[in-house]
Parts: C-alpha cells; sequence; structure tokens
C-alpha cells in the first residue's frame, strides 16, 4: 500500500521543479499532522497517517532546500 504512495513522492521529488514539489509534499505533511491531532482516530488511522508523515517527511529531506531563482 505504502509501496505505491512512496514511489510517487520519489517521482515527484526527482522530476518535478523543486519549489512546486516542496509545496505539494508539505500539503500532503501537514494534512497528516493535523489528522493526527484528531484524537478519536482509530489505532489503524493513526498508524496509516503516522506512516505518511513519516513518508512525506523523508521526501523533503531528499529534497532539501530548493534554490533561490
Amino acid at each position: 500500500m505504502f509501496l505505491g504512495f512512496e514511489t510517487s513522492l520519489d517521482k515527484v521529488v526527482n522530476e518535478v521543479e523543486c519549489k512546486e514539489a516542496q509545496g505539494f509534499i508539505t500539503k500532503i505533511h501537514e494534512e497528516a499532522r493535523l489528522t493526527l491531532l484528531n484524537t478519536e482516530l482509530s489505532e489503524p488511522k493513526k498508524q496509516y497517517y503516522q506512516r505518511v508523515k513519516t513518508i512525506s517527511h523523508d521526501a523533503l529531506s531528499r529534497l532539501g532546500n530548493c534554490p533561490m531563482d
């Protein structure tokens, strides 16, 4: 399940312009972070969103800082 997601984010990191990729991945990371604040999430959903958050964080780390234009 997450392998496809990781592959998609790898593609974004490697093929999309840096600032656009950073914005896209940051949005995914932030949505997962905010969803995890919901105390009524089931345990499987918590694990799912935690994994999304971790994968998107790792993708942002690989992307690094975008050069100034």
